[in-house]
């Protein structure tokens, strides 16, 4: 048994492999509730070409699989969990084997958990024979065109044959009446500010909340009071986040129409949760039958109200009238039958009534309707319009009368159409289908669109504006927006008062600065000219800041003029054509072509760009390179007049003023026109004296040459070069016709050029939006799935089972769903753009139990997903959702890597009458999440601050297993070994946080096949991104590509001697240049050590010019490559001749003050004159000088020196740090430059932080994994003195400790407490030597045990201060004792002064240490990755501003304190000696007295003057310097520090020589040495016999 088995599963695995067939694994194949959608079908789409967007669709089924009856599979080979367990089945081939994506994952469990016997081992996999697939191998495809197509292509495929349904889809959540039993309601009409219900309005009843409804700062109003990220508006072409599309720009071209796309797209966001609008010829939008972007609605609609029979009219009546008098019923083949022989005429004047009313449903408003007279007489052709409109006459307000006939109709008023208004009588004349009544009785009965809100005091919000004599009232939103509202049309009257727009403020109306109009804001950029003014090609309106940068050229013309009329161009300046609008200088008008002398017309931007832009016309000379005929260097080809030949005509002969060629073309000032598009009449025509410009291909249309213009004429047929130059091949042209087509014609200049090395610039036209193809219908299908996507049942292959978007459900998808449609970009802070996020969407409801209805989680990491919006659908659990209920977003976000929680953000779902609520949030990333005290009470769990300001401020975040408003539900987590779960959805699904090498709804299942180079991070994608990518990889720095196999670009930059002086920052420049686009511009921050001339650049992206700027704005150019090797590494000396300086040194000070607009014209002038420069910069722009032909011209393209660096205001960079990134962009990589003072890769170090110790003063001096024998000069001198001062120490603490060991020094305190000042001296010197070793030791990188330097961190520094201090107490006591004793004379109690010695030497200690204990404290170790080459540790401390204060003044206190001690006990022992020799000496003068004192006890003030000298530099330094730059003066700073220890040091030199007592006594203890050690030698050789 176990060999057969054996051989069908080979059979069953090589049959897999050689047979393809589309792979299809369903999720949601365990879902029991029938309320939930089950068995879908998941991919990845980008919704629309060149977006970087990412949506996933899902197709599920939405009845039960009970309800098909379908019967047990039997065709079909089964395997248990057990045989495929046996036979080493992987989790990961069953998913290559279609399995559903839940019985993966029950497999997966089986297998892992060693329990073979379980009952799992009995569940089955269902081995499908193609071409049926499914859990159970229930389904097939009902049209596959290819089994090689993916299930993706399928379904795509499927998709693009074109939409034609027979029924409506409806929106069924809304009790809605349309008058008509055969139409109903769609989403998009609801608050579409029509009526479609009649009778209760309930489609717009609630939809005021919308006409008062602001937006915040940083959000976008649609039209319909929506609110999106302004970051969404305009952001691109034909992309919308507003469901009325009002936040996209429109193109040149005509934008695509969503009605005409989505019936050749796949249900996606962005053709499904739209609305659509059509044009009238007043550029008004008015909504047609719908205002659904099914086109297919519209047709169904007509259909369906023509069709449905109304209860006054009799079958018979309904049928012929309606064939009679509507042109959709004229291609009826029945029409001919009914209608013969006038027999429509007789069936009408029998069966119908008088009134007759066709369409039973109200045409517009809800109410208003329009019927018919019968008459005997019906005319020939039967031509009919309706007779009478019927309405409502308490919604039709101010209706004018005309002494009318009023009839009754249906409990309506009825008005004849001839008493109407003449436009609406003209219409009710031409009207002759459905559509043209409803847009006629749209268009003018306006004052009759009443809408019964709910909330009858809407007028009174100041966000409403009452109409002239109304009681109607509009959203100030809708003023001079040019669709007239109000019954007066004075919601139209935009005229300025007092020179502002009245009534509504500027946030309103927007006021157009040349011709004094105002308008609605809505119209801004909507790609009609609002503000002309005549005669001229601007538009106000049309901002050019609508229209992205990258993609000018699609841009509509409007905006395409407003850009090229205002910004000014190095490559248009002085090019023979005018694209500046003028601006007024000084009286006179200056444009981009006026003081032209000093530019070369022959030049980068000019040469063979099809234009002569010279007026000899020496630009485009010698650039054909297949010549009609050949001629000499420095000749034009043309045609020769009365002969037409082709001559060659010299350079010299052009723009003589003499006509040598026809048509003038070698005298280009006679017909040229300078405007910068369409050049028509440039064809000079010699008939007359004046000469007449015209047309080149209309020279035959009239008298234009004056010799042979019929031989011309005859060689050219009349010349139609529009046709000839565009459709005829070249072989097939004429000689002459050749000629005329090489030259300018119809094309227009390029508007606006791009920075470009060399070559012309060929005028680039935006390429046009393919649409895609439909393909032809090949197999029966009705679409009764309507937008969802159609199985057969393999039971039964003629029943069609629906698979549903997530915005139909229905058994055919034919009901529309009430939904959240959500858009999502991300921003991180730039310290977080290599850290992988999981961020959890969830769609809560505000009960108790926080339900989840659905959820939707995405992996994010931004060096992959920098500008992807991603786009998804949420639902409700309820259908539809429950009307006592508010629903919100509630979104998580975790580190995927540790699932640390970063923070969550609280987005409200207002309006809850709306059936689809459509987001576009950008969400900033938060930087960590804060943990608040008690607001909510929280049982298993804890309280959140919300990331931010939204209406909730906190929530319950919860523990896994607990869920709930306040974390009490338990729920069972079913996420795979214990991972993260993060809540319970409504179908019982726990939301799982999986592990970068996991995937699934479980994390149950693994890909451990990395295949990502150079040690980058392989990171699975999300189980929603069914794609054909399952992985992406997150390289390294130094690499980057798909696979992280490209290593980035180097560049060695070494510095002339005479550049770097000391340790610079500078920042590099990287200039892509892209062709016929704007440049990109990346930089990175680096820095040089003093001790460095050469540094190592990496940058991973294309690029063509580089250069560095150093501080105070001096640019160096490094590199001009004009292409790109990535492989290739770029070695650069930089030295003096490579310096860019500013313009103002090449050119006077007149020059320089002039605007940009006369000043770039001088930009060819350094080039010229100053031969040895390379480069030069300008307020706006950096230029090259480069060789053009023998001259040396200016290349500059688009530059700010004064560029505000902040990385989007996310950075991260403290102290004020610059935040500089590689990408305006799309940044992948960002640094800090740090102000003065501070220093770290974020700046978070200050150099304060280092409080004047030796790791701020030398630690940057020392060079990391150098010998000190290789150290620079500073380091090795520091390592010289502080052996020196070592020593010193030493010495002078063995000379002192001799001293003070005998009894008679220490008779008194004096002599205690210079006995301890010894031992903190002797102390000092080992800790000094301590420190000094384990810095260079640590920096040098000798030591890296992190206790190590913990310990001397928290320790060295602070035992070193409190050294010092207590040797400047002790000194000061000294100092005391003596004045003391000086004052007391023979009654000084020795035994006293012992004794008060010993408790204020202890109590010293103990207040020193208490005093200062809060160093240690705030000392910590930090690591600086500032530079990838070198990673440092650095020992800090860091103080809040009071504890600073607190510091400065117990430093100031333990200086000032002692040092006083000493200068007053000094004074006092003078004065005292002074006061007691006078008494004994009367005859000498108090001068004589104190000159001598002060002379026997001058030790007395030089004793105290050393301790100010040598101690206070130290404390200017720290108190006066504000921040140690030690890069720049180390020397100052050095000094200072160790000059602070010579103090303790000099004890012996200080204290001991000059006291007669403590020489002698020294010299004693020196005698006893001596004695001692000449005892010892003398033991010598008694020892060794």
């Amino acid at each position: 048994m176990i060999f057969l088995l054996n051989i069908y599963l080979d059979i069953f695995l090589f049959s897999s492999i050689i047979n393809t067939f589309p792979q299809t694994n369903f999720h949601l194949t365990d879902i029991n509730d029938e309320k939930f959608a089950h068995d879908c079908l998941r991919f990845s789409i980008s919704p629309i070409d060149e977006i970087d967007s990412q949506e996933i669709l899902s197709f599920c089924l939405i009845e039960p699989l009970s309800k098909w009856n379908i019967p047990v599979n039997t065709l079909d080979k089964t395997l248990t969990f057990a045989d495929l367990r046996k036979q080493n089945v992987t989790s990961e081939q069953l998913y290559q084997w279609s399995a559903s994506i839940d019985l993966i994952e029950q497999y997966q469990i089986y297998i892992t958990s060693n329990n073979y016997q379980s009952s799992m081992s009995t569940n089955v996999f269902y081995n499908c024979s193609i071409p049926r697939f499914g859990s159970q191998c229930q389904y097939e495809f009902l049209y596959l065109p290819s089994n090689h197509f993916s299930l993706k292509e399928a379904i795509l495929q499927f998709y693009r044959i074109e939409y034609k349904p027979t029924s409506l889809t409806c929106y069924m959540h809304l009790n809605c009446n349309r008058g008509s039993k055969s139409i109903c309601l769609d989403w998009t009409e609801i608050c579409d500010e029509y009526v479609h219900c009649v009778d209760d309005h309930i489609d717009e009843k609630f939809c005021w909340q919308l006409l008062i409804n602001e937006c915040k700062e940083d959000e976008f109003r649609c039209r319909n009071g929506q609110c999106i990220s302004k970051l969404f508006a305009f952001d691109e072409f034909n992309v919308h986040e507003c469901l009325d599309r009002s936040d996209t720009y429109y193109s040149h071209q005509a934008h695509l129409n969503p009605s005409d796309e989505i019936t050749l797209y796949e249900p996606q966001i962005y053709y499904e949760d739209i609305t659509c609008f059509i044009l009238n010829n007043r550029l008004n939008i008015i909504p047609l039958v719908t205002r659904s972007c099914d086109k297919t609605r519209h047709p169904l609609l007509r259909k369906f109200m023509l069709t449905d029979i109304p209860t006054t009219l009799s079958n018979i009546c309904h049928t012929v009238f309606y064939y009679i008098f509507y042109y959709e019923a004229s291609k009826n083949l029945m029409r001919e039958d009914i209608c013969e022989y006038n027999k429509c005429i007789f069936l009408v004047n029998e069966t119908c009534p008088d009134m007759i009313m066709i369409v039973p449903a109200p045409l517009a408003f809800g109410h208003v309707s329009v019927g018919y007279f019968k008459q005997t007489d019906f005319g020939y052709p039967y031509v009919r319009y309706p007779d009478f409109v019927c309405y409502n006459e308490k919604l039709c307000r101010e209706f004018p009368l005309n002494n009318g006939t009023l009839l009754r109709h249906n409990n309506q008023i009825c008005r004849r159409t001839q008493d109407l208004s003449p436009s609406l009588s003209f219409k009710g004349r031409i009207i002759s289908t459905i559509d043209a009544q409803i847009s006629s009785l749209q268009e003018i009965l306006m004052q009759c669109n009443t809408i019964l809100y709910e909330n009858t005091n809407i007028c009174t919000s100041p966000l409403m504006y009452r109409c002239r004599n109304s009681t109607k009232c509009i959203s100030i939103h809708r003023l001079c927006d040019r669709m007239s509202d109000c019954d007066y049309h004075d919601d139209e009257d935009c005229s300025l008062i007092n020179g502002i727009c009245s009534p509504i403020d500027s946030d309103i109306l927007y006021k157009c600065p040349l011709n004094n109009v105002c308008i609605s804001r809505s119209r801004i950029s909507d790609g009609t000219c609002d503000c002309r003014v005549e005669y001229s090609t601007n538009c106000e309106d049309e901002i050019a800041g609508s229209c992205p940068e990258n993609k000018f050229q699609s841009c509509n013309v409007h905006i395409m003029n407003n850009i090229v009329r205002k910004i000014i161009t190095f490559s248009t300046i002085c090019d023979g054509f005018s694209e500046l609008s003028p601006i007024i200088i000084d009286g006179m008008n200056h444009t981009d072509e006026t003081e032209c002398e000093l530019w070369q017309c022959n030049n980068t931007y000019t040469r063979c760009d099809g234009f002569w832009n010279c007026l000899n016309g020496a630009d485009e000379v010698d650039c054909d390179e297949n010549p009609l005929i050949n001629c000499q260097l420095h000749h034009h080809i043309c045609v020769k007049p009365g002969t037409f030949e082709l001559i060659c005509l010299p350079l010299e002969k052009a723009n003589d003023g003499q006509v040598d060629c026809l048509g003038a073309i070698d005298e280009p000032i006679r017909c040229q026109d300078n405007n910068y598009f369409y050049i028509f009449y440039n064809f000079y025509c010699d008939i007359t004296n004046e000469g007449l410009c015209a047309d080149t291909y209309a020279a035959c249309n009239s008298e234009c040459l004056k010799e042979n213009q019929h031989i011309f004429c005859n060689l050219t047929n009349t010349f139609n070069i529009l046709y000839y130059c565009n459709y005829v091949n070249y072989t097939d042209r004429s000689y002459l016709y050749n000629y005329f087509c090489s030259i300018p014609g119809k094309q227009s200049k390029i508007q606006l050029g791009y920075f470009a090395l060399d070559g012309p610039l060929i005028n680039k036209q935006p390429e046009a939006i393919m649409k895609p193809e439909p393909i032809q219908q090949t197999f029966p299908y009705n679409f009764e799935c309507h937008r969802g996507y159609p199985l057969i049942l393999s039971s039964n292959r003629t029943q069609i089972i629906c698979l549903c978007p997530p915005s139909y459900y229905g058994n055919y998808c034919q009901y529309q769903n009430q939904r959240v449609t959500f858009t999502l970009r991300f921003q991180p802070y730039s310290d977080s753009r290599r850290t992988i996020f999981s961020i959890v969407i969830q769609l809560i409801d505000n009960t108790t139990q926080r339900i989840i209805h659905s959820t939707k989680q995405i992996t994010y990491v931004y060096v992959k997903h920098c500008q992807t919006k991603f786009n998804f659908y949420l639902t409700y659990s309820t259908r539809p959702k429950l009307s006592n209920r508010t629903y919100s977003i509630h979104i998580d976000i975790y580190e995927k890597q540790t699932v640390a929680y970063r923070g969550s953000l609280f987005l409200p779902l207002p309006f809850p009458f709306l059936p689809v609520h459509r987001i576009g949030y950008f969400l900033t990333i938060p930087r960590n999440n804060q943990s608040i005290k008690v607001i909510c009470q929280c049982l298993h769990g804890r309280c959140i601050k919300y990331a931010e300001n939204t209406s909730e401020s906190a929530f319950c975040h919860c523990k896994p297993g607990w869920t709930g408003k306040d974390c009490s539900i338990s729920y069972n987590c079913t996420c795979a070994f214990d991972l993260y779960c993060v809540g319970v959805e409504a179908n019982g699904r726990s939301i799982c946080i999986c592990p970068l090498d996991r995937w699934g709804p479980r994390c149950l299942l693994s890909n451990t096949n990395s295949t990502c180079l150079n040690n980058g991070q392989y990171v699975l994608t999300d189980d929603d991104m069914v794609s054909e990518k399952k992985f992406f990889c997150i390289c390294l720095k130094g690499f980057s590509g798909e696979l992280c196999e490209l290593e980035d670009s180097k560049l060695i930059v070494s510095f002339d001697k005479n550049i770097i002086q000391s340790e610079i920052t500078m920042l590099v420049h990287f200039i892509e240049i892209e062709k016929q686009g704007p440049i990109r511009n990346g930089s990175t921050f680096q820095s040089i050590s003093i001790y460095s001339n050469e540094i190592l650049i990496r940058w991973s992206r294309l690029f063509h010019i580089v250069f560095v700027e150093l501080s105070n704005k001096v640019y160096y150019l490094i590199s001009v490559e004009k292409y790109y090797n990535r492989s290739r590494i770029i070695q650069k000396l930089i030295s003096s001749s490579d310096r860019c300086g500013h313009l103002n040194e090449y050119v006077n000070e007149t020059i320089a003050n002039f605007l940009l607009i006369r000043r770039i014209k001088y930009y060819h002038v350094p080039c010229q004159h100053e031969k040895s420069i390379s480069c030069f910069y300008d307020q706006g722009h950096f230029c090259l000088c480069q060789q053009f032909g023998s001259q040396r011209l200016a290349n500059c393209f688009p530059f700010d020196p004064n560029l505000v660096h902040n990385c989007f205001k996310l950075s991260t960079c403290q102290n004020d740090g610059d935040c500089i990134q590689n990408d305006h962009q799309c940044p992948q990589t960002s640094r800090c430059n740090c102000r003065e003072c501070s220093y770290g890769s974020l700046c978070q170090f200050k150099s304060s932080l280092f409080d004047l110790s030796l790791d701020g003063i030398l630690g940057f001096h020392i060079q990391p994994h150098i010998h000190i024998t290789n150290q620079p000069i500073i380091v090795q001198i520091t390592l010289c003195l502080i052996v020196l001062i070592v020593f010193i120490g030493i010495l002078n603490g063995f000379l002192c400790l001799i001293t003070f060991k005998s009894r008679e020094t220490r008779q008194v305190g004096c002599g205690y407490y210079l006995h301890s000042a010894t031992i903190t001296t002797l102390l000092t010197s080992i800790i000094l030597i301590l420190k000094f070793s384990i810095l260079l030791c640590a920096q040098i990188g000798m030591i890296t045990n992190r206790l190590s330097l913990n310990i001397q961190c928290y320790s060295f520094d602070y035992v070193l201060e409190v050294c010092l201090t207590l040797d400047r107490w002790l000194i000061g006591f000294v100092a005391l004792e003596r004045a003391y004793n000086s004052y007391k004379g023979i009654n000084f109690n020795k035994t006293k002064s012992i004794r008060i010695a010993k408790y204020a030497i202890s109590i010293l200690i103990l207040l020193i240490i208490i005093s200062s204990i809060y160093d240690p404290i705030h000392r910590r170790l930090a690591d600086d990755d500032s530079n990838d080459e070198q990673k440092r540790i650095w020992c800090i401390v860091s103080y809040s501003s009071a504890l600073l204060s607190f510091n400065q003044f117990i430093h100031m206190f333990h200086f000032f304190l002692p040092l006083t001690f000493n200068i007053i006990s000094a004074l006092a022992i003078i004065i005292l000696a002074i006061k007691r020799r006078r008494n004994l000496q009367t005859d000498l003068s108090l001068y004589q007295i104190t000159s001598e004192q002060v002379h026997q006890n001058r030790h007395l003030l030089i004793s105290p003057c050393i301790l100010i000298i040598l101690s206070l530099p130290r404390l200017i330094i720290s108190f006066l310097a504000g921040c140690m730059q030690s890069n720049s003066s180390p020397w100052i700073y050095l000094i200072g520090y160790l000059v602070s220890f010579l103090p303790s040091m000099l004890l012996f030199v200080i204290f001991v020589l000059p006291s007669k007592l403590y020489l002698d006594e020294f010299k004693k203890g020196i005698r006893q040495c001596q004695q001692t050690f000449q005892r010892l030698i003398s033991c010598f050789p008694c020892l060794s016999s």
